[in-house]
């Protein structure tokens, strides 16, 4: 099957740490095996191994109001797509990718071929609005439309991709919605010599994100605190870059525990494997998060997942089971929840297999098989 991808994401990569990006590409990648051909466009791309059977152009698009930087985009590849079947190229099937709503002002032309739309993502929660009224501008336009497309795009589509069981239920529900509506999970393969690789001596909790307020990382440095002040021997790994980067730093070394954390920054997403895999636990502080890939690859190499009890990962961990599902979003409610796996080995370790029990279902060969299902059904109805 020849399938033309309208905006694969927003930055198309097999290393960066672009949680979307690397989604889509571990998708396509698994696809291909199925005997599937992909050719598309992304706002960047960013490859250390180029797939058979995918070729995804990075295309930059420069505007003056840059709120109205994804409607040019989208109809930029609108105008590509539609100039490639006018030249005879023959396509069974068009996806657009990475369907944040802004970002997808625009529904696909599809020349009259099924359209597929996903993988969706639960949403942020809402940021408060300001109590002073917008100014009429491109931006605030620009933000009046760019939902009108995204619904033209979900109630175009023939398959819709979702991560969870809640955003099927919901799309279900939606009269206007007529598309299929399947469950398609992030694809986890651990690398195989980290299933085997050691736990570090001190007790150690990795966090992985952006270093953006969404994510709540210096939450996680008040974690770390209580833990310290209460005389846990403990190690704190922070994965990530962002505008936070240098108060967090400030903020260590204001609270004597810069020699307890380590800040890794921007890594390859192979070296995050490996420091995720010699961690104890994976600690997330967000609320709401959308989905979880970091969490699931903790889990996936043995890490104990403590996460707020909110966004995607209710979906997968089971409290006291596979993992911590935090009532708190505090410091205090994290640390109670802590203190026991750290005070217990033998809980620490049952936990951390229960949770790389529960990943088994994202290996890429279950997921792939299940999109190459829904994606045939599709040609073939």
């Amino acid at each position: 099957m020849r399938i033309f991808v309208h905006s694969a994401t927003e930055c198309f990569t097999d290393y960066k740490p672009h949680g979307e990006g690397l989604i889509f590409n571990d998708y396509l990648n698994a696809l291909v095996d199925h005997g599937h051909v992909f050719e598309g466009y992304a706002g960047e791309v960013h490859l250390n191994c180029k797939i058979d059977g995918v070729t995804i152009h990075p295309l930059s698009i420069n505007c003056i109001f840059r709120s109205f930087r994804y409607f040019k985009y989208n109809r930029a590849i609108n105008r590509l797509f539609m100039k490639q079947v006018a030249e005879g190229e023959r396509y069974d099937v068009v996806w657009r990718g990475n369907p944040m709503g802004e970002m997808c002002p625009v529904a696909p032309e599809t020349s009259g071929l099924p359209l597929v739309v996903g993988p969706l993502y639960l949403n942020w929660s809402s940021k408060p609005q300001s109590s002073t009224p917008s100014k009429l501008g491109p931006s605030l336009i620009a933000n009046r439309l760019a939902p009108l497309g995204w619904m033209k795009t979900l109630q175009k589509a023939d398959l819709i991709f979702v991560t969870t069981a809640s955003l099927k239920e919901g799309l279900d529900r939606d009269p206007a919605i007529q598309a299929t509506v399947a469950i398609s999970p992030v694809m986890i393969d651990p690398p195989s010599h980290c299933l085997s690789q050691p736990k570090r001596p001190i007790f150690q909790l990795t966090w992985t994100g952006r270093l953006e307020d969404e994510k709540h990382p210096f939450l996680a440095l008040d974690v770390l605190r209580e833990l310290v002040n209460q005389g846990c021997s403990v190690t704190l790994n922070m994965i990530g870059d962002g505008v936070l980067r240098d108060g967090l730093h400030r903020y260590a070394a204001e609270h004597g525990i810069s020699e307890q954390v380590e800040f890794s920054g921007s890594i390859p997403n192979s070296k995050v494997w490996d420091i995720a895999a010699e961690s104890h636990v994976l600690l997330s502080t967000a609320r709401d998060e959308p989905y979880g890939r970091a969490i699931l690859e903790g889990m996936a190499v043995g890490a104990v997942p403590v996460v707020h009890r909110s966004g995607g990962a209710v979906e997968f961990i089971t409290d006291g089971k596979s993992g911590v599902l935090c009532d708190e979003h505090s410091a205090q409610g994290y640390v109670k929840r802590i203190l026991p796996l750290i005070s217990s080995p033998e809980l620490w370790q049952k936990m951390g297999e229960q949770a790389r029990e529960v990943t088994h279902q994202f290996s890429s060969q279950v997921v792939a098989a299940s999109m190459h299902s829904h994606l045939m059904a599709l040609v073939n109805r």
